[in-house]
């Protein structure tokens, strides 16, 4: 008797856990911890959910007299306002026998910050992690940069379903080791996003409004480049204050390494890293290249078109060596377009085949002060007095019939027009 009710109590025990099994779990599911806080509006730095719009980072140089300045957002605030929030931002970093310091500080009792830091070049796999402190605790992480480019440091809460209030933080980026003496601000001419460095160590990415920031070296004549989406390379000479900051206006257009092509650079110049990109090239395009006429890139075919008296069976190492050793040293043409020789010259056929241009200009053209090419965007850029808006005809006609004969340059490779474009002046403030 005793062994029959013990086996009715639990059968019944068994069909009423079923009939209650959904309240149990509904039950359970309101007495655990609530993931949900009170709400926060986004942070100022939003939306910079994905890498694509990621929000610049200003170095910190620590220095308190710098630290005060106005635009000098050494310091984001930042916070997770929703569910899976990520915070993403950008730098240019160069390698350096120095770390960098990527700090979380501040942070609210509910902030267990995670920071991944991704090359440009693959932003699936973090190259480092850190989340080592509980929450409301600072986070940090040594970052040391391998090569020089660019990166961007994602900050993400370690339980994406934390978010609201108390997961504020502030994001702070520096290199701990000392202040720098120097520093340089101003705006970028559109305010277009754009990465700007120095070969002074100087480095930086605009904000939205165009402001940039970076501690920098004291000293003069430093070359500064400044590279956006859709617009040619910018370049030009700074000296830079020991103390307070050296302003700058950076406007982006018409500079003397238009058009670059670093990857046809390397090639004309195989006594180059193989792995530089475009802005290690300008740099020493702007600094060195330039006065030793390297070529800035080099087709075999039409190298050996344009000087008749070269053997026509050299391959790219020969005729590449040849102008190196000798070719650049000569004056020699790299190329020619016998179609823009034609119709610069109102007195010259515009159909002449190119072996009947080219002997031209080789026997006549040359000896008479002609050019065999003619760069009127440089030409209008460097000399404010004449109307930007004249078409390569008009300005050739004025360069002609009077420019050359006031001593003005023409092409933007010439040595005065090159020097005035890098540092920031015109011929026309010159003369």
């Amino acid at each position: 008797m005793q062994i029959f009710r013990q086996s009715i109590r639990v059968s019944l025990f068994r069909r009423g856990a079923v009939f209650l099994l959904p309240y149990l779990i509904l039950l359970s599911i309101l007495l655990s911890p609530v993931a949900v806080l009170a709400a926060v509006a986004p942070d100022a730095h939003e939306p910079d959910d994905t890498a694509a719009s990621a929000y610049p980072i200003l170095l910190n140089d620590q220095n308190p007299a710098h630290m005060q300045m106005p635009g000098y957002d050494w310091q984001q605030f930042h916070n997770f306002h929703q569910a899976n929030d990520q915070d993403w931002g950008i730098y240019y970093a160069h390698a350096r026998e120095v770390v960098y310091k990527i700090e979380v500080l501040s942070p609210g009792p509910n902030c267990d910050a995670v920071i991944d830091v991704f090359s440009a070049d693959d932003l699936n796999n973090p190259i480092q992690t850190m989340n080592d402190r509980p929450a409301g605790e600072a986070e940090y992480l040594d970052w040391v940069v391998h090569r020089d480019g660019l990166y961007y440091i994602r900050i993400r809460s370690y339980d994406g379903a934390v978010f609201g209030e108390g997961t504020g933080y502030k994001l702070v980026l520096s290199i701990p080791v000392g202040t720098f003496i120097g520093f340089v601000r101003g705006t970028v001419v559109p305010p277009v996003r754009t990465t700007i460095l120095t070969d002074g160590g100087g480095e930086a990415v605009s904000l939205p409004n165009g402001f940039f920031a970076m501690p920098h070296l004291a000293g003069t004549g430093f070359l500064l480049t400044a590279q956006a989406d859709g617009y040619p390379l910018h370049s030009q000479r700074i000296d830079v204050r020991e103390f307070g900051s050296t302003e700058l206006s950076v406007t982006l257009g018409y500079g003397p390494t238009s058009g670059f092509d670093a990857p046809a650079y390397l090639a004309a110049n195989p006594d180059l890293p193989r792995s530089w990109g475009k802005i290690e090239c300008i740099a020493h395009y702007t600094q060195f290249g330039f006065k030793e006429k390297r070529a800035v890139s080099f087709e075999v075919s039409e190298y050996l078109a344009a000087n008749s008296d070269l053997p026509v069976s050299w391959g790219r190492a020969e005729a590449l060596n040849h102008y190196n050793l000798f070719g650049r040293n000569e004056n020699r043409l790299i190329a020619f377009d016998p179609v823009e020789y034609g119709t610069l010259y109102g007195d010259l056929p515009e159909d002449w085949s190119y072996e009947v241009a080219l002997s031209h200009y080789t026997a006549y053209g040359r000896a008479e002060g002609r050019v065999a090419s003619f760069d009127h965007v440089a030409y209008l850029d460097m000399y404010s007095d004449l109307p930007r808006t004249w078409t390569q005809a008009e300005a050739f006609s004025h360069y002609w019939h009077y420019g050359k004969f006031e001593g003005r340059a023409y092409d933007a490779y010439d040595e005065t027009v090159f020097e005035a474009l890098i540092s920031g002046t015109t011929l026309a403030d010159t003369q």
